[in-house]
């Protein structure tokens, strides 16, 4: 599907994201938010296209794995994610997944 909104607003803020906010013809509203690299020039009064599909997911071969405690310190290295020598590296729950819908939809 594909509609076309009219940008109403550009939030810009202390974030590093923006949020573009518009509304289409039917007055259905959206609120896109982008990094400001992005949203570069955006402006209130702007086309902003936006073009959804849906498809349906796999379900997971195997349960979700354990992603390291977000409290962690950024450099330390939980065992659990890293792989044994001569196996593949670690993926975590949503790259599996990524993965398996690129794979779906025809993208490798």
């Amino acid at each position: 599907m594909q509609t076309v909104f009219r940008v109403e607003q550009v939030l810009r803020g202390d974030s590093a994201l923006v949020a573009i906010e518009g509304v289409d013809a039917r007055e259905q509203r959206v609120r896109l938010e982008v990094d400001a690299a992005t949203a570069g020039s955006v402006r209130p009064g702007a086309a902003l296209v936006v073009q959804w599909w849906t498809a349906e997911l796999p379900q997971p071969a195997t349960p979700p794995e354990v992603v390291r405690d977000a409290a962690a310190p950024a450099d330390a290295v939980d065992e659990s994610m890293t792989a044994a020598e001569g196996d593949e590296p670690a993926t975590t729950f949503d790259e599996r997944l990524e993965r398996e819908f690129r794979a779906l939809i025809g993208l490798r």
